[in-house]
């Protein structure tokens, strides 16, 4: 596997996610450890570093759409590509995992250590920088401030998961 990075931070131009997950995506339950995967894309052990970076914060650049794929075999053809989308698999797992936060949140409207309750119960969960970083995207997204607009994809699309993290593929 590359040690390329996944973040859009170095790209040229990104576009938003698009509203429904590509047939690639690493997150579409179905590609996990069952297609052919010469590149490794699915397997445990990349999905668990993508989610690392996801976690923590990073937006994740959609891989057919992003030219620093051409260094694979079947990808060379992006190599000139100049926008790149977000990938809309992980803007679904990142919401949603948001969104049971939330939910524990309105469930303790009294405590102060909200962060600190979702950790102990989610500990795989999205840490305390990936959490302000998606606030900070909600509120600020498509300004000058944090040019690349938020997305929001079908939070309830069955096909898309994370084992072990995300609620949909428990």
């Amino acid at each position: 596997m590359s040690t390329t990075t996944t973040t859009t931070d170095d790209l040229k131009k990104v576009e938003p996610a698009c509203p429904v997950p590509c047939k690639f995506c690493p997150w579409r339950l179905a590609n996990q450890g069952s297609r052919p995967d010469p590149h490794k894309f699915y397997t445990p052990g990349n999905l668990a570093r993508l989610w690392k970076g996801l976690r923590n914060g990073a937006r994740m650049s959609c891989h057919p759409t992003d030219p620093r794929m051409a260094e694979f075999a079947g990808y060379e053809a992006l190599v000139d590509r100049e926008v790149t989308n977000e990938c809309a698999g992980a803007l679904v797992i990142v919401q949603r995992e948001f969104m049971t936060f939330q939910n524990l949140a309105a469930a303790n409207p009294e405590s102060k250590k909200v962060v600190a309750l979702y950790r102990k119960q989610r500990p795989n969960g999205m840490t305390h920088s990936g959490l302000i970083a998606l606030v900070e995207r909600a509120m600020f997204g498509g300004t000058i401030l944090n040019p690349i607009a938020m997305s929001r994809p079908n939070l309830g699309d069955e096909e898309i998961g994370y084992p072990g993290v995300d609620r949909k593929s428990r």
